[in-house]
């Protein structure tokens, strides 16, 4: 799925350049992209990116807040 020019479209219809730029993107960030797909189901796209060192600090400000430390 994240290999440049893979599609399941019919000719003329897609490049298949989607999933390879947004995992490239993703990766060169510290994230991860996962899959999940069932036939007739349908597919689950996962996208994890770290905090900011800015987001982090205020998540532990707050997380301090709530628990009264």
């Amino acid at each position: 799925m994240f290999e440049p020019f893979f599609t399941t479209k019919e000719p003329g219809a897609g490049t298949g350049l989607g999933l390879p730029l947004v995992y490239n993107i993703i990766l060169d960030h510290g994230g991860s992209v996962g899959l999940d797909s069932q036939v007739g189901v349908g597919t689950t796209v996962t996208i994890r990116l770290p905090l900011s060192p800015e987001a982090l600090a205020r998540s532990e400000i707050q997380t301090n807040q709530a628990t009264g430390t």
